[in-house]
C-alpha cells in the first residue's frame, strides 16, 4: 500500500546508514579530508561513516561506479564520465616536478630516459603526468617509468646507501600532484636532496586544459624547500568531492551542510563556499549541489 500511494523518488531519498567515502592512500590529504568528513557525519548524523583507502582517483572513481562507496575524493583531470556528479570544489593541488639536486636534470627534456615516479598505476597523477610530459613533445615511454607510492621515495634515501643502488635503478626525478603546501611535499623538500622544477610551458598548458591555471610555488610553500627567489611556476588543478549521479540528494545536502560550516572550512583549509561556487560553470554537477551553492552567489567572495 505505502508503494502505491507514497512517490517512489520518497524512497531512494534517504539518508543511508552507512557512508563510506574514497579516500586515497593512507596518510594522503584525500585521505585527511576524507576522515574529517566522517568524523563530522558521524558525530552530528545518525549514520555510520567510513574511511575507504584506496590507490588513487581512478582507483576511486571505479569503486564509484561500481556502488563500493558513497562519495569521492578525486583530481580534476580524473572527471569526465556521464555517471560522476561533482558535489564541491575543496582545494588546489599542484603539480609539482621534483628532481635529485645530484641528478644533473635541469629541464623536463632531461627526464628522457631517467626513471621517474609518475603516480601508481590507479592514480589520477599519471594522466597530468602524461600531460606535462607532452608540452615537449616527450610521453610516458620516454621514461623508466616508477609506478610505486612517491611516498617512499623518503624512505628509499634512509634506507638505500647511494653505493649500493645503480644509477637506472634509483628514481631520479618524480612528477608529483598533491596540496599546495602539504605537509608530505614539504617533509620532501627538506630533506635537502631533491629541488623543484619549473614547468615552462604552465601559461600554453593553462590555455590547452582548461582545468589548470599558472601557479607560482613561492617559499612561504614550502619553508625548508630552498626555492628560488623568483619562485617555481608551474600549474595547479583542483581537488572535488564527487558521487553520482543517483545519489540521494538528502545526502548530498547533508554532507555539504557539515563540509561547510564555518568550522569544519577552518579546520580543513578548504575553499569557502562563497569560492567553491566559482566552480560551478563547470558541468556534471549534483542537482543537491547546485542548490546548495545557489545560496551563495549572490554573496560577494
Amino acid at each position: 500500500w505505502l508503494a502505491m500511494l507514497v512517490p517512489g523518488r520518497f524512497f531512494h531519498n534517504r539518508m543511508p546508514g552507512t557512508v563510506r567515502v574514497a579516500a586515497g592512500l593512507s596518510g594522503g590529504s584525500y585521505d585527511t579530508l576524507a576522515r574529517a568528513i566522517c568524523e563530522s557525519l558521524g558525530s552530528q548524523t545518525k549514520c555510520e561513516a567510513l574511511t575507504i583507502s584506496t590507490d588513487g582517483s581512478r582507483d576511486n572513481i571505479n569503486r564509484l561506479e561500481q556502488g563500493e562507496v558513497d562519495l569521492a575524493l578525486v583530481q580534476a583531470d580524473a572527471l569526465g564520465s556521464s555517471s560522476l556528479a561533482i558535489v564541491a570544489p575543496l582545494y588546489y593541488e599542484a603539480v609539482h616536478i621534483v628532481v635529485r639536486r645530484e641528478s644533473g636534470i635541469r629541464r623536463i627534456e632531461d627526464l628522457r630516459g631517467r626513471r621517474v615516479n609518475v603516480g601508481m598505476e590507479k592514480a589520477g597523477t599519471r594522466g597530468i603526468a602524461e600531460l606535462v610530459l607532452k608540452t615537449v613533445g616527450m610521453s610516458l615511454p620516454d621514461l623508466l617509468v616508477d609506478t610505486s607510492d612517491w611516498h617512499l621515495l623518503i624512505q628509499q634515501d634512509q634506507l638505500t646507501p647511494r653505493g649500493n643502488m645503480e644509477p637506472s635503478e634509483r628514481t631520479e626525478a618524480a612528477i608529483i600532484v598533491s596540496r599546495l603546501g602539504s605537509q608530505d611535499m614539504q617533509d620532501l623538500l627538506a630533506t635537502g636532496l631533491w629541488e623543484l622544477l619549473a614547468l615552462p610551458g604552465a601559461l600554453d598548458l593553462q590555455l590547452d586544459e582548461p582545468s589548470f591555471h599558472a601557479l607560482l610555488l613561492k617559499q612561504k610553500h614550502y619553508p625548508q624547500g630552498n626555492l628560488p627567489d623568483g619562485g617555481v611556476y608551474t600549474v595547479a588543478t583542483a581537488a572535488f568531492l564527487v558521487a553520482t549521479q543517483k545519489t540521494p540528494s538528502i545526502l548530498v545536502e547533508t554532507v555539504l551542510t557539515h563540509l561547510f560550516s564555518p568550522r569544519m572550512v577552518a579546520s580543513t583549509g578548504i575553499f569557502p563556499p562563497e569560492q567553491a561556487v566559482h566552480w560551478q560553470s563547470m558541468g556534471g554537477w549534483h542537482p543537491a549541489a547546485q542548490k546548495f551553492f545557489a545560496l551563495f552567489r549572490s554573496i560577494p567572495p
